[in-house]
């Protein structure tokens, strides 16, 4: 598991307060549990992130070629991206690696053919290989 680190501050550099709610792209199995793609919510008080109950907040490392999915809920105002969370002991939370969250479905495709209805943008879950891939032009 890798614990989640601040700082985490406001665009006039003030600690920030709030929740960070998190979500796999994809279930898969880690020691002997199955990670769900379950939020799990995070706290931001004075700009520190602490799991609900007040300790460490962990996630485990994301498999290759999926993400997590934030959704930042801070001082009122809400904002989201896709992260990839290393396997390392600690990592701090501005360096998780970021892709913004654009507006666009999510399609499940077997095999991983694309829909003739698909934009770029969107997003294609593979359930046969638990992969998501974004969809371009």
């Amino acid at each position: 598991m890798t614990t989640i680190l601040g700082p985490v501050h406001d665009s006039s550099g003030r600690p920030a307060n709030g929740t960070i709610e998190w979500r796999q792209t994809v279930r898969f199995g880690l020691d002997s549990a199955s990670i769900t793609r379950t939020i799990a919510v995070s706290q931001v008080v004075g700009g520190e992130i602490k799991a609900e109950d007040g300790g460490a907040f962990t996630l485990p490392p994301n498999p290759i070629g999926s993400r997590v999915h934030v959704l930042e809920v801070l001082g009122g105002h809400t904002h989201e991206r896709m992260v990839e969370v290393p396997d390392a002991a600690t990592v701090l939370y501005r360096d998780l690696d970021s892709t913004p969250v654009q507006a666009g479905e999510i399609w499940v495709s077997p095999g991983g053919a694309i829909p003739n209805e698909a934009r770029s943008r969107d997003l294609l879950f593979d359930p046969t290989t638990q992969n998501v891939y974004r969809i371009r032009e």
